[in-house]
């Protein structure tokens, strides 16, 4: 039997880049720990993180075109409660699509370093 893909929603834009830095290594740590548990995860935060260092960065369309793309072939969803996921703009509308598609949505909140690392 084939395990579930898990496409792993979370906060990352902010005006902050130490806050948009530490949203990435706790979606990582995240990614992590789910992986541990036997659950391919897809997290669109920590495939494409460093990516926004290009010059010019791939634009908002072209990263929702390719995180859609994923969600949809993913089994479940899982939304992981980092500080500000509830105003999220792209986390509402990753939630918005899963729903949409009838694709299961769970809620997770921060791993420990213990757990992620």
């Amino acid at each position: 039997m084939t395990q579930p893909l898990i496409y792993l929603a979370s906060p990352y834009t902010h005006p902050d880049k130490q806050e948009q830095q530490r949203r990435f290594l706790e979606a990582w740590k995240a990614t992590l720990w789910l992986w541990r548990q036997k659950l391919p995860t897809f997290s669109p935060i920590v495939y494409t993180h460093f990516l926004t260092g290009l010059q010019p960065p791939p634009t908002k369309a072209e990263y929702q075109q390719f995180d859609d793309r994923i969600l949809a072939a993913s089994d479940i969803v899982y939304v992981l409660r980092l500080p500000g996921w509830d105003q999220s703009e792209g986390v509402r509308h990753e939630q918005q699509l899963a729903a949409q598609l009838q694709k299961p949505i769970h809620y997770i909140d921060m791993v420990s370093d213990e757990e992620g690392a």
